[in-house]
């Protein structure tokens, strides 16, 4: 409760079995990790010094905002771990409220997270294999047509159809 005043007051929490009720401060639980994000932050403030290119000065690091290759890569990034990291967020989100009628569903939830994780380095490879922009310019078109078929499916009410097409999502976007 030592923060009640800027985060709020307790919960009450009833025990079923024995209907007793206590107090309880869920708000406070994240400051568990404070002492460990200082301790972190303060061994990368004193320990961290051997990226030699970062002590470039900004007018020199700032030439690569002219190199539009830098760009194209940049967006080409955000297309696909931007999305990996979006769809991680909403896949279980949306199997909570579109398939209501099955809770458990949630269950696969981690599913597309791992798939599209442990893929990436099939990407890399695949892109060694056949090149990169062809990997990319594929893995983009699939992309889209998976979103479709997520659409598609959510529309007709089918989470077969839905999990395919969402694991597919995953898996291109780890492959980019």
């Amino acid at each position: 409760g030592v923060f009640g005043i800027v985060l709020g007051d307790s919960q009450t929490k009833t025990d079923p079995a024995t209907g007793a009720t206590s107090e309880v401060f869920a708000q406070n639980g994240a400051f568990f990790w404070v002492p460990l994000i200082l301790l972190a932050a303060i061994c990368a403030y004193f320990f961290m010094n051997n990226l030699h290119v970062s002590q470039a000065p900004p007018k020199e690091q700032a030439r690569v905002m002219k190199r539009k290759h830098a760009w194209i890569m940049s967006y080409l990034y955000i297309g696909t771990f931007g999305s990996f990291i979006g769809y991680s967020a909403s896949f279980p989100l949306l199997i909570k409220t579109q398939f209501p009628e099955n809770l458990a569903l949630v269950f696969w939830a981690p599913l597309g997270p791992i798939l599209g994780s442990l893929v990436r380095p099939l990407g890399g490879w695949l892109s060694d294999t056949f090149g990169g922009a062809c990997v990319t310019f594929w893995t983009f078109v699939a992309m889209i047509g998976a979103a479709l078929g997520v659409l598609y499916f959510l529309e007709a009410g089918s989470f077969a159809g839905f999990l395919i097409m969402f694991l597919l999502l995953f898996v291109t976007t780890g492959l980019g």
